[in-house]
This record gives C-alpha cells, structure tokens and sequence, in this order.
C-alpha cells in the first residue's frame, strides 16, 4: 500500500497558478499596509517568481474598517474595477479588544465591507489581513482589558477576532500575525518592529510580503531573488518562516474562503487505486486517470488495466476561480492483493444476487464499492462458504473488497 502526497509538500511544490493574468489587489488600511510600501513589496516578491500584481491602496494613517465603510475615497476605489482580492486591515488595536467591543466597533464594519466589496464583483475574494500584537503589550488599554497587556495576550486576541472575520464573511486569512509570532519564538533576535515598537521594520514588512505572496498565490516563497534591503540570509529565514506558516495550517487560515487548494492523496492495491481528495473549498471535480479514465466524484476508486506510469490529475472548481494539482502514479502489480489470502471464482451472479467466491481461508466481510468509492453493499461475515447474498440493483464496475485475517483482497466485478 502506498500513501503519498503529504499535504504540506503537496503544497508547497509545483503549484499551477489559478490564472496566467495579473492578479488585481485592492489594499484598505492604514499605516500597517503604507509603511515600507507593503503593496509594492508584495509585488516585488511575485514579480521574482515571474507573477504580476496590479495594486492600489487606500491606506489613511490610524483608519479604522468603520472610518473606510464611509469614506469616499475607499468606496471608490471599491468600486473602480473588478478585483481579485481586497485586502482588509482593522486599526492595530480593535481586533484585540474584548470580544463584546469586537463585536460593536469592528464585525459590523468588516461585514459592511465585504459586502460592498461583493456588490462591486462577485467573484472577488475578501482577505483579512491578521496583524501583530504591540512588542510589549498594549499598554494604553491594558488597565480596561488585561489581556492586551503582553504581546502573547494580544497576538491571541487578534488572531481570534480576524478568523471570526473570515468565518462570518466567508472570507480568507492572511496569517501575518502569526508568522510574525513563528519568528518572535524561533528567532527572538530578529526585531520585526519600528522603534515605537508596533509599526514594522523592514524585516516585518517583508515578511508580510512573503504571507501574503504565499496566500494570493498558493506559493512558497523560499528562493524569492527579491530580499530588499535584507541579508540573504535574513530574508532566506523570513521567507521559510512565512512559508511554514502558510502551509501548515490550511484548513485555518483558508476554511471559510472561496479560495480552491487542489490536492490528493492515494492508496494503492495492485491495479486498483483509491484516491481521496484532499482539497480545498472545492464545489466541483474534474479527475483524469492518465490512462483515459475520469471521473466526477470526490474520492474516486479506479481500476487500472495494466501496470504502467500514469499521470494523474485532479481540477477542482470554486466560486469563480480554479485550480489543479498533478501527481505522476507508478502502477505495479504488487499490493496486498498478492500478500493476502487469494481469492479466486469471484464474481456476481445476477440471476441468484449472490456474490460467488472462494478463498483461501475464512472471510470476515465482503463489500461492493463503486468506482466513486461510495459503499454499495457490505455483508458482515463470517463467511463459511462460496455464495454471499447481495442485492445489487446497480449495474455497471464494481469493486469487491474481501476482508480476510491478513489483510484486504480487491477485484473489479461486473454486474448486468
């Protein structure tokens, strides 16, 4: 049996871009997005791995989403084309307040915005940009709400108030904050702040960037040729520290978007193979089996006619964007069809609804599966004899899996 395709590498390499088009992204915010010019940075980044970005911004120094809900200026510029992604950044302090004044001073504006960003272009996705906790707290408010008076207190109430954004608007997570802390613990030398200890320094626009190329894109950005102002080794780490934290949680920071991940996985028993679909925010399938086979289905069973190497490919559809993610499969004959207990005479007797087979030794379970990989039938054993009744009112290729003590014996089967 083989199991391939570990979701972290699976991402990280050879990801096809959704689209070969720049990619148009609108940033509202304040000082957080204009310093070191977060927008041209990010582009920068892409521009290094051959990607474009059209950007504008609309970014007043300490602007709050209920300032930009009535500004002329951010309407505007919502409404001028139709873009790819807007990207929403509170006022540093809001998100980290209580979730009683989260809900009064920041929810009501996000969603305001996500909805006249969607009234503009429906297919436009709404991204939340998670800041960073103040270097040492935030002392201003910490006497009304204790647990902003450390870093680690506020980083944690941001990080839950910008997923509550994403999960109310059905938007995704940029997870700078989180891989601002990612390198705070792993890299304590690193100074991500200006001197007043809450703007960024280059190092922390920079690796905005870098999570923000990661979450746009679907894209590492280790190797980025573009390292600003930095040391190659410097931005050689921020760009790990970013990708690491893009990757490795991505059912987190994508959940409630829009945004498709194609990816699978596979386990492999001689010509038959199930793929199960590890993907994201997927509404529709488009398998192709590389030997002329597709299929529809979320977690296919296909059987393979004879050894060879095939390339496999699943597209997925989602909102209005795409993606597609490609594995190159080694079919062989061996598996634990030739490790277990061989099955032979097995086949479906439509005239008497049994199943006919004879093993080897005793049967704990036969079940019927389609190529969906969607159960049919299941007959708990034991099973004594060669005639198991099954009333399969299906017809067309199944696959029989026989449970025996040492392992699982699988074969297509027909039935007409």
């Amino acid at each position: 049996m083989k199991k391939c395709c570990i979701i972290l590498l699976m991402f990280i390499v050879s990801w096809l871009t959704v689209t070969a088009q720049p990619v148009r992204v609108l940033f509202i915010g304040n000082s957080y997005t204009y310093v070191n010019s977060l927008p041209q940075l990010l582009h920068d980044v892409a521009l290094s791995f051959g990607d474009t970005i059209l950007f504008d911004s609309s970014t007043p120094g300490g602007y709050t989403l209920e300032q930009h809900s009535t500004y002329a200026n951010t309407l505007n510029k919502i409404t001028s084309q139709q873009w790819d992604y807007v990207i929403l950044q509170e006022q540093s302090q809001r998100p980290s307040f209580s979730p009683s004044q989260v809900a009064i001073e920041v929810l009501p504006y996000a969603m305001l915005l996500d909805s006249l960003i969607h009234d503009n272009n429906p297919c436009t996705e709404t991204v939340f940009y998670m800041t960073w906790g103040r270097k040492n707290g935030d002392a201003s408010n910490c006497a009304v709400y204790p647990p902003v008076c450390t870093y680690e207190g506020m980083q944690a109430r941001l990080r839950e108030s910008y997923l509550l954004m994403g999960q109310q608007n059905g938007a995704t997570v940029s997870p700078v904050g989180a891989a601002w802390k990612a390198v705070r613990d792993l890299n304590p030398s690193f100074d991500l702040y200006d001197p007043d200890e809450s703007h960024p320094s280059i190092y922390g626009s920079y690796l905005a960037a870098c999570t923000f190329y990661s979450t746009l894109f679907h894209k590492s950005p280790l190797g980025c040729s573009f390292i600003s102002s930095l040391s190659p080794a410097d931005a050689a780490l921020l760009q790990d520290r970013a990708s690491v934290v893009a990757f490795d949680s991505l059912s987190t920071w994508y959940q409630y978007g829009t945004i498709p991940f194609a990816g699978f996985s596979y386990q492999q028993n001689g010509l038959t193979v199930q793929f199960q679909d590890e993907s994201l925010n997927a509404t529709s399938y488009n398998w192709d089996f590389g030997d002329g086979g597709t299929s529809i289905f979320a977690n296919p069973l296909h059987h393979y006619i004879a050894p060879g190497t095939y390339p496999v490919s699943l597209n997925i559809v989602s909102n209005c964007r795409n993606d597609t993610y490609s594995d190159t499969l080694v079919v062989t004959t061996t598996g634990l069809n030739e490790v277990v207990d061989n099955c032979t005479n097995l086949w479906y007797d439509a005239g008497r609804k049994v199943i006919r087979l004879n093993c080897e030794r005793e049967v704990k379970a036969v079940r019927i599966v389609g190529l969906d990989g969607r159960q049919v039938y299941v007959y708990d054993g034991p099973v004594y004899n060669s005639a198991v009744p099954a009333q399969l009112n299906q017809t067309g290729v199944f696959v029989a899996e026989v449970i025996t003590a040492n392992g699982i014996f699988r074969k297509p089967i027909f039935v007409y």
